[in-house]
């Protein structure tokens, strides 16, 4: 069996943004923006950068890993 590369196999998003489409329906990515801090053959870690979490502050975040703010 032969399997075509693609041009996508080798890409790495690690430090890029993705923004989602506006017809993306999914409540989770709707309207996002993803900062990807990890992404190789294992898989991918990001973070929505554009959307407040109540619970959690970058500040308290800092505090907490004793960070100069």
């Amino acid at each position: 069996m032969i399997i075509q590369e693609n041009k996508f196999n080798n890409m790495n998003l690690q430090n890029h943004l993705l923004i989602a489409i506006p017809t993306l329906l999914d409540p989770y990515f709707q309207k996002s923006v993803v900062y990807i801090c990890e992404h190789n053959e294992k898989g991918a870690i990001g973070l929505v950068i554009n959307r407040q979490i109540e619970q959690i502050s970058i500040n308290s975040t800092l505090k907490r890993q004793n960070t100069i703010i």
